[in-house]
């Protein structure tokens, strides 16, 4: 049973970033207003979470590799920590990316983080009755990133959460800011 809830935390972990529909709006044009565009950013987003979801796991028992090869060239490598409390399960994970290629919706970008730092996830799940699953998820971190076609490129900050109930027919809603716009991601 641990095992089997250990696992469930860290996809849901990494499926954080899954998205099957989103909303967004465009950003406050404040002191410092998103040269991402909001396009950009969700598919910055949806690629690098199909690199991310693939790299975590690529392994074979349970626990991903330290380091993988992105699909385009460069790695990511990855660092956990987990802990069992009852029924209640914690992760945290730290995503490195160094010059991390993939190509996603025929673009191909290049994505790194800083040296020391990478993007941060949390999930804290406690197994509810009737195999409900109480989730609290938080995704968090800055990359650089740049586009082959027009040559793009920025750095993206990455601000988002989601709490609510895991069931057949709940799952909770990713929001917060990507690349300075505000979103709203569905899980389900």
């Amino acid at each position: 049973m641990k095992r089997i809830m250990n696992r469930l935390a860290l996809l849901l972990l990494v499926g954080a970033v899954a998205a099957c529909d989103e909303t967004a709006t465009e950003p406050d044009p404040g002191p410092d207003p998103a040269t991402t565009t909001l396009e950009e950013a969700l598919s910055l987003f949806h690629g690098l979470n199909d690199v991310l979801e693939l790299t975590a796991i690529a392994d074979e028992g349970g626990v991903p590799p330290d380091e993988v090869a992105c699909p385009d060239g460069g790695s990511a490598s990855w660092s956990y920590q987990f802990g069992v409390s009852g029924t209640t399960i914690t992760v945290s994970a730290t995503a490195e990316l160094d010059q991390c290629a993939f190509t996603y919706d025929d673009e191909q970008y290049m994505v790194s983080t800083a040296a020391g730092s990478g993007i941060e996830a949390s999930a804290l799940v406690t197994s509810l009755s009737d195999g409900e699953l109480s989730v609290s998820l938080t995704v968090s971190g800055d990359v650089e990133w740049s586009a082959d076609t027009g040559g793009n490129e920025d750095v993206c900050t990455i601000d988002l959460s989601a709490s609510g109930t895991v069931s057949a027919d709940e799952i909770p809603t990713l929001t917060g800011t990507l690349c300075g716009h505000s979103v709203s991601i569905d899980l389900g």
